[in-house]
């Protein structure tokens, strides 16, 4: 005979198996994602009331040459 009928009894079965999965204890951490969009809006924010003033807070000297304007 060219194969044999009988398997071998020490042969592992093949195919899926159900493997138990470790429980893992979700652990709240700190919401850094909140925190830096409150950190952008805020510099934002501090960017929008300061930018529009930077020009008129800058004066020129009271004792400085203004040449004649054409």
């Amino acid at each position: 005979m060219a194969t044999s009928p009988q398997f071998p009894p020490d042969m592992p079965r093949r195919g899926p198996r159900e493997v138990p999965r470790l429980q893992l204890l979700k652990k709240k951490g700190f919401p850094w994602t909140l925190l830096a969009i409150i950190v952008a809006a805020a510099m934002l924010a501090a960017m929008i009331y300061w930018l529009p003033q930077t020009p008129r807070a800058s004066t020129p000297p009271t004792g400085a040459d203004v040449p004649q304007q054409p």
